[in-house]
């Protein structure tokens, strides 16, 4: 019949979509879905739970694959309301399933407090009694890794229990393709947590298990995030490498979703190293194939954060804001707690150029406060940093310096280039508010001749109180700091500055 061969077409194809005939894959399902679809809803009418059970993860995987989320809802909506009163066993097995990729997809449109909600549900059914005696295994992996997916960005500890319980089932079972889907996500999850090696040697586990099979579209996920952790450690050409390569091969899968997100990847990379004109480019069409796509999620957000920063940087602060302030809104509605968190760090960090430290200092602690609750400390770090700049501009000497040592110190720790870049500026700000003027020429010539430091933000906070205490001193003073600051190596001169600080009972400056 159509809906048998329909079935089994889709059990097959959900094989296929796990290695190396995925593009083929997805071309051929490209032609079929409607027949697919129409097999699917038979299936549904007829309470056929055999027929629905092998062709679940092949009609969901094709849509999310293909991004076509509203779809999903609505045939995984039916094949739910069909298994309420599904007898023990398959009925039951399949309801989990089909509530976990609910939850799943349902998060990737953004609403987030209806996926955990069936996420929640998915989970309570497996201890139902009607399951006892069943192995249940591969149904709980999943569900555990659909509920990393949908706390992550909101509870980093839960996530990552609730994917090291996912990793440990599917090694037990021996499957690969969901066993790198799930290393990648750990490794994403302890990379936000500050632990970027180990972060990182999770991810690249997963990527081996996905090359393993062929499966290229993991890979891709796995090359993102080692991008995010290259950006964080301050290695910007290696970032901008990542993405690339993840936008190569999402390209070439016509995953359009996830090429939107390596272009958002790669935009942040072009950021760091000043290169605000390709920067804004990307974030554009990041946004634009987001929009097309009709997604209003976190990672919809993000490419819009990007943009917001690309006009921070470069000086186009009322555009930024503009930009920041639409971004934090859709932070909020999605529960993108990052965020909401980097936004008000963004907005603060523009206030205090062009609307005084007060103001700056109130975004700023608040978004500190969310950085800090998430555990997102690469991002408190930086937080901090801007909230010691806006204490130097108010001349709290004491309070500045407290909470840049203690960026600098939170960032050392974590190995954290990239906050370092806005740390060290503040600094030589404050040594300039502190009469130690040759010392702040010198270490701001240092964090100038970095990418980063084309920011024309920094030249408009820190750098014009620096330069204020340069015509203090001689010119051949100042040239000879300026050429001292431009030798330096920056991690060695960080630990020299956390050594002296430690060394005496506040730290220099004051």
């Amino acid at each position: 019949s159509h809906s048998a061969y329909y079935g089994a077409a889709l059990e097959r194809w959900a094989e296929d979509l796990k290695g190396a005939r995925q593009l083929a894959t997805l071309a051929e399902m490209d032609v079929e879905i409607d027949n697919a679809r129409a097999a699917w809803d038979w299936a549904v009418a007829e309470g056929q739970v055999d027929r629905l059970d092998r062709a679940l993860d092949g009609l969901a995987g094709y849509y999310d694959w293909r991004a076509r989320y509203p779809e999903a809802e609505t045939v995984l909506q039916s094949a739910e309301e069909a298994l309420q009163a599904a007898a023990p066993g398959g009925g039951l097995r399949l309801l989990v399933r089909v509530l976990a990729w609910q939850g799943l997809l349902t998060w990737r449109l953004g609403h987030t407090e209806l996926a955990n909600e069936r996420l929640a549900r998915c989970l309570a059914l497996l201890d139902d009694p009607r399951l006892d005696g069943e192995d249940t295994r591969r149904e709980k992996a999943f569900a555990l890794y659909c509920q990393g997916y949908a706390v992550h960005d909101v509870d980093r500890e839960a996530a990552r229990d609730l994917l090291e319980q996912s990793v440990a089932l599917y090694e037990a079972l021996g499957d690969s393709y969901w066993l790198a889907c799930a290393l990648k996500l750990l490794g994403e999850v302890v990379s936000q947590l500050g632990d970027y090696g180990e972060g990182r040697r999770l991810i690249e586990r997963g990527m081996a298990q996905a090359r393993a099979v062929g499966d290229q579209r993991t890979v891709a996920w796995g090359l993102q995030w080692l991008s995010f952790v290259a950006f964080y450690q301050g290695q910007v050409e290696e970032a901008a490498r990542f993405s690339r390569e993840s936008a190569d091969i999402y390209r070439a899968l016509g995953a359009r979703a996830e090429l939107a997100y390596s272009l958002v990847m790669l935009t942040g990379s072009l950021v760091l190293q000043g290169r605000f004109d390709e920067a804004r480019s990307h974030a554009l069409a990041g946004i634009q194939a987001y929009d097309e796509l009709g997604l209003r999620h976190a990672y919809s957000a993000m490419a819009r954060l990007w943009l917001g920063m690309v006009e921070w940087g470069s000086g186009n602060y009322e555009q930024g804001r503009l930009e920041l302030e639409s971004t934090l809104a859709l932070a909020r509605e999605t529960d993108w707690m990052r965020g909401v968190g980097a936004c008000l760090l963004g907005l603060g960090a523009i206030s205090l150029v062009d609307r005084g430290p007060e103001q700056a200092l109130r975004l700023l602690e608040e978004g500190t406060s969310i950085s800090q609750g998430i555990k997102q400390l690469d991002d408190y770090a930086w937080g901090l940093a801007i909230m010691g700049y806006a204490e130097c501009e108010r001349g709290q000497i004491d309070q500045a310096r407290k909470h840049l040592f203690e960026a600098l110190r939170l960032a050392a720790e974590l190995g954290a280039m990239t906050p370092v870049s806005f740390i060290l500026p503040g600094i030589a700000w404050l040594w300039a508010s502190c009469g130690q003027a040759e010392r702040a020429v010198e270490l701001y010539a240092l964090t100038s001749g970095t990418p980063i430091g084309q920011w024309r933000w920094f030249e408009d906070t820190a750098g014009n109180h620096v330069s204020a205490a340069a015509e203090t001193l001689p010119p051949e003073t100042v040239a000879a700091a300026q050429a001292r600051g431009r030798a330096r190596d920056l991690k060695s001169t960080v630990a020299e500055l956390l050594a002296e600080a430690q060394g005496s009972r506040n730290p220099p400056g004051r």
